[in-house]
């Protein structure tokens, strides 16, 4: 397991004055149970995470 690196990145809520990281996280249709967690970088990009995420 490698340590994530909290950095600044492209933030949708328009503070880029803030550190980022990503959870990925894939549950249940209802919400109740997490199949799948994991915490990546905050300069990652979402949609390559979770084509990775996929596979």
């Amino acid at each position: 397991m490698k340590a994530i690196k909290i950095v600044h990145g492209y933030s949708r809520d328009k503070r880029p004055d803030l550190k980022q990281f990503i959870i990925d996280m894939v549950g249940s249709g209802d919400g109740d149970v997490p199949f799948f967690f994991k915490i990546d970088d905050g300069n990652a990009d979402d949609k390559s995470v979770f084509v990775e995420r996929l596979n």
